[in-house]
């Protein structure tokens, strides 16, 4: 059974994909919920595969830069060596369902309630 809808997302409506190159895109409405951030931090729970984002401060080390990607209000954050540290493989591109942010600000993104989004390579 497929677990995505339409390739059109209402704009209303928060989209978080994560591509094989470790690139993390947020819509606007994903950003503004998460407080537009200069930065993040990131975190992981390995038990339930989920993802954490945090707005964070950049001067830290382990900050994270989002950047504007587009026009559109897209951004993105460069998350490789993180997907490395934790042995996250994203062969195609994903596309994270029921987005949440928790009372702290933190925004779980969960491995295992994804859709494939993405074309194969070759």
């Amino acid at each position: 059974e497929f677990q995505g809808g339409p390739s059109r997302a209402r704009r209303d409506e928060a989209r978080v994909t994560l591509n094989n190159r470790g690139v993390m895109l947020l819509n606007k409405t994903a950003y503004e919920a998460l407080g537009m951030p200069a930065a993040v931090k990131l975190l992981y729970d390995e038990d339930r595969r989920c993802i954490g984002v945090m707005p964070h401060d950049a001067r830290h080390t382990n900050a994270f830069p989002v950047k504007q990607k587009d026009k559109f209000h897209n951004r993105v954050i460069h998350i490789t060596s993180f997907c490395r540290h934790f042995g996250i493989d994203v062969r195609r591109t994903v596309l994270f369902n029921e987005i949440d942010i928790d009372r702290e600000g933190m925004m779980k993104l969960e491995l295992n309630r994804t859709v494939t989004i993405g074309k194969t390579s070759g």
